[in-house]
């Protein structure tokens, strides 16, 4: 798994059910993806790129990863994160922070948790 909290006190068998939903995700159409490119620099994957494979090579929990290759013909790897990502994150984390103050009282600190996961996925 990862994370800002790692698989600290985590079972195993959890660990190992998570990581399937997380390395092994549906992918998202490449016009779909296409068009987060698009949004990020203003131009298509194919303008942006020499070539760029529309089938991509893996599909995780937050982005999926393309072949390409630069107009210099250096082979890369494109990372696109889905594009919906950013907004359900947001409101996810905005959940998070509130349930986290609301059991605080309570002797359960959990925000250095949802920090450290939100700077973790923000770096990703």
């Amino acid at each position: 798994l990862q994370g800002g909290a790692g698989d600290r006190g985590i079972p195993e068998a959890y660990i190992s059910a998570l990581k399937e939903c997380t390395d092994h995700a549906p992918e998202h159409s490449f016009e779909e993806m296409d068009a987060v490119l698009m949004e990020e620099f203003g131009v298509s994957g194919r303008q942006l790129y020499e070539t760029i494979e529309e089938t991509p090579i893996a599909a995780a929990s937050l982005a999926q990863v393309h072949r390409a290759t630069l107009k210099d013909g250096t082979d890369v790897a494109v990372k696109i994160i889905y594009p919906t990502l950013r907004r359900d994150l947001a409101s996810d984390f905005a959940v998070f922070k509130t349930l986290g103050s609301q059991i605080k009282p309570g002797g359960f600190d959990l925000q250095w948790m949802v920090k450290d996961f939100e700077e973790a996925l923000r770096k990703e």
